[in-house]
């Protein structure tokens, strides 16, 4: 009786540091995931628009990039990892991209409706 109780505490304090080692894990994961979603779909959209404005040339789309950065507060270090995480899951990067294209085509309609606004 004695020696079932005593295996019950090893393997309940061998749970508990395994859920400890699972959360740092997750946790170390999670902040090594780049950008927030809805925020990178906005830098890739403003990236895209100004790379088109102003064609693409490597070390404008270089200047581009430092100026999205500094708008919103990122590094290139989370650009890249965002950018990389997207990489690794074709789903998610088609995903992504989806995201970007609604994102650009609810700007272009809000632009027509301003447009429109001075007209009438």
């Amino acid at each position: 009786m004695r020696e079932e109780r005593e295996t019950l505490i090893i393997i309940k304090r061998i749970f508990l540091v395994l859920s400890g080692v699972l959360i740092l894990v997750y946790l170390t994961g999670c902040s090594d995931s780049g950008m927030d979603r809805k925020k990178f779909v906005n830098f890739y959209a403003d990236y895209i628009t100004a790379q088109d404005s102003s064609g693409f040339n490597p070390e404008i789309s270089a200047k581009i990039r430092e100026g999205l950065y500094k708008k919103y507060g990122i590094t290139a270090e989370e650009y890249e990892q965002t950018v990389n995480n997207l990489k690794e899951n074709k789903t998610d990067w088609e995903s992504f991209f989806n995201e970007v294209i609604a994102e650009l085509e609810k700007r272009r309609d809000e632009e027509a409706k301003k447009s429109l606004k001075d007209f009438f």
